[in-house]
């Protein structure tokens, strides 16, 4: 991001290897649909993180 803006990708669905396609293309946030619960993010974050951690 050459305006110092960094890029944040909306995926179309809750699901890993969308998380995993939007980091590696070089995505410093994602907006993910329908996660209404606590259960739901903190799948979402798991997706969101690489092994060993994920």
């Amino acid at each position: 991001a050459g305006c110092g803006v960094g890029p944040i990708v909306l995926i179309a669905a809750c699901v890993a290897w969308m998380f995993k396609s939007a980091l590696d293309a070089g995505a410093h946030g994602i907006i993910a649909p329908l996660i209404s619960a606590g259960e739901g993010a903190e799948t979402a974050e798991n997706y969101a993180k690489f092994p060993p951690m994920g």
